[in-house]
């Protein structure tokens, strides 16, 4: 593995177990026809590139109660979704 043997500062065996096992216990999110809608309407409501509503989509359709990113403005609630700068 590459974190095991090629990085400058190694993880040990079984920190990257650990880490490996850990990525696997989140919940991921599929794209669907439903969260695809839902992006398209965020895009045209809110006036947002596609991308951004994509993110939007999916935390929302995800049950998030917050996203934590510094492209959207900080404050503001998107279908419930509080937008938060983690960087103010």
């Amino acid at each position: 593995m590459t974190v095991t043997s090629k990085l400058a500062v190694r993880m040990d065996p079984q920190s990257t177990k650990s880490a490996v096992f850990d990525l696997m216990s989140w919940t991921l999110f599929h794209e669907d026809r439903r969260s695809m809608e839902k992006a398209f309407e965020i895009a045209e409501n809110f006036r947002l590139s596609f991308w951004d509503a994509n993110i939007l989509s999916a935390a929302l359709l995800s049950n998030c109660e917050a996203l934590y990113t510094e492209d959207l403005p900080h404050g503001q609630s998107i279908d419930g979704l509080r937008i938060v700068n983690p960087f103010l």
